[in-house]
């Protein structure tokens, strides 16, 4: 089975991507960069959005990972992944 994915791009850089979990639910995945200032400081604040929207409810659960959560869980879902391949049972 392939995963589904929509893409939004912009300039071909990937502004968001959207997976189907079921009938009604789905997954929104958002790279952002964001440049916030206050008080004379300018900060730059990356994250990986997640967010599960089931449009049943009209509800969204939000998360946001840092670069270095998302790498982990890239790393957890890699292996994992290995996991299920091996020939042991």
């Amino acid at each position: 089975m392939a995963v589904q994915v929509e893409y939004v791009t912009y300039n071909e850089i990937i502004q968001s991507a959207k997976l189907q979990i079921d009938k009604d639910i789905y997954q929104v995945i958002t790279p952002t960069i964001k440049k916030l200032e206050t008080n004379g400081n300018t900060e730059i604040e990356r994250y990986v959005e997640i967010a599960i929207h089931d449009e049943r409810l009209s509800n969204v659960i939000l998360k946001k990972y840092s670069q270095k959560e998302i790498l982990e869980y890239i790393r957890l879902l890699q292996r994992m992944a290995k996991e299920i391949t091996s020939d042991e049972v």
